[in-house]
């Protein structure tokens, strides 16, 4: 299989912690994930599946390649308002979501769909910008293995 293109439009979304609810009458408790991190992920899983066009997961290893999109915050000046209105997409600290509990929700709305478990993506590549329209891009890659046999003399 070769490699797969596609975006998720719509804010991107931080992995958050289960909450953890007591059960009532009986010992234990069940773990939920929160809304907004299930809905990424369904979200995230619903444009994989339309990008792998009925083929399944890719075995093994695979490179991704993700960038997060956010929208510009009000306080952004107005230089930086004319870049992003161009087009580029604008490098910017303040961003309030962390790029691992990104990609850790990603990978979790990937599992399954895209690829076959997300221990296999040996490398990732990650960055997160703001621009006009929020969204998350992303590129699979599988990766094949080669014999040792091929690097003999």
């Amino acid at each position: 299989m070769t490699e797969i293109s596609f975006s998720v439009p719509g804010l991107p979304r931080a992995r958050q912690a289960h909450q953890f609810y007591r059960l009532k009458n009986r010992s234990g408790a069940v773990a939920v994930l929160p809304k907004e991190s299930a809905d990424y992920q369904t979200r995230v899983g619903c444009y994989a599946k339309e990008a792998m066009r009925g083929q399944p997961p890719i075995q093994g290893m695979v490179s991704l390649e993700v960038m997060f999109v956010f929208p510009a915050p009000q306080n952004l000046k107005k230089a930086q308002r004319e870049v992003i209105q161009r087009g580029e997409p604008l490098p910017y600290a303040k961003i309030p979501q962390d790029i691992d509990n990104c990609c850790k929700n990603l990978l979790d709305g990937l599992k399954g769909v895209a690829i076959e478990d997300d221990r296999l993506v040996v490398d990732l590549y990650a960055g997160k910008r703001i621009g006009v329209k929020p969204l998350t891009m992303v590129k699979i890659r599988p990766i094949t293995q080669t014999k040792e046999s091929d690097h003999a003399e």
